[in-house]
């Protein structure tokens, strides 16, 4: 996944956005949090939002949460496939 770095006037922290399989990716990090999360917009009609801080995931670098996310990401095409040859 190839990211861009997105800059904001009225923030400090570092944010970059990506896309990996239909999906848009954030990358950021927080001071507030001393570390990087990441965030996860599906562009389809499952409409899939997630945020890695909901389950308390902060990562040490961007390249680790960058991987995390395309991990979640295809553990969730996985999810979906198993799902519909059971339907």
């Amino acid at each position: 996944m190839k990211l861009v770095e997105v800059k904001y006037s009225w923030s400090n922290n570092k944010f970059y956005k990506g896309k990996y399989k239909k999906f848009e990716c954030n990358i950021n990090y927080s001071a507030h949090y001393a570390g990087w999360y990441y965030t996860v917009t599906s562009n389809d009609i499952r409409d899939i939002r997630y945020n890695s801080l909901w389950d308390e995931q902060v990562f040490s670098s961007k390249d680790v949460c960058a991987k995390a996310c395309t991990d979640y990401i295809n553990e969730v095409n996985k999810n979906a496939k198993i799902s519909s040859k059971l339907e």
